[in-house]
């Protein structure tokens, strides 16, 4: 399976939602700690997992109007998630804390996304040994599913500065 657009929201939610980000993430914003997301900020909704397979969580900032405005949005029960700007990030899959179905609400300007569909579905039973890697325009408003075993990219072009990206998870 590739990824998926599920839907666009709609643009007076996009804006709102924007602002709130501009106003109320972007001071709790912190350089991305990634070699693969150089340049990007990040803050974490929730919790904050650390990377290994033996992962621990760490309580982080509560939101509850885009905790809301997420549940209203995401298919299904959701732990975490990571609020970027900026920069994009290279080729890579996302790490073991996180379940293999994935979504990410790209924001503000549009990207690239990039993937490499290997794993077939999220019970990752289904694999090819080699797959060709896609490219998606991905526009803001965008709210995307995909499997985040499968190795991905966002690439940006000069309007990096204007994008938000939520991508959301569950525990696995």
């Amino acid at each position: 399976m590739s990824i998926r657009i599920l839907r666009r929201i709609q643009p007076d939610n996009h804006d709102a939602l924007v602002e709130h980000l501009n106003s109320t993430w972007a001071p709790r914003l912190t350089s991305d700690v990634s070699s693969y997301a150089q340049g990007r900020k990040r803050a974490w909704l929730n919790v904050q997992p650390t990377f290994g397979r033996d992962f621990t969580l760490t309580p982080t900032h509560e939101d509850d109007r885009l905790s809301r405005f997420l549940d209203s949005i995401i298919p299904m029960p959701w732990d975490l998630a990571l609020i970027s700007r900026g920069s994009g990030i290279r080729m890579h899959r996302d790490a073991s804390y996180a379940r293999p179905r994935a979504f990410t609400l790209n924001l503000g300007a549009a990207c690239v996304y990039e993937y490499e569909n290997v794993w077939r579905d999220y019970s990752l039973h289904s694999r090819r040994s080699a797959a060709p890697v896609e490219a998606h325009v991905v526009s803001a408003g965008d709210l995307v599913e995909f499997n985040c075993k499968n190795r991905h990219a966002a690439i940006l072009d000069a309007d990096a500065h204007k994008r938000w990206a939520i991508n959301i998870w569950q525990l696995r």
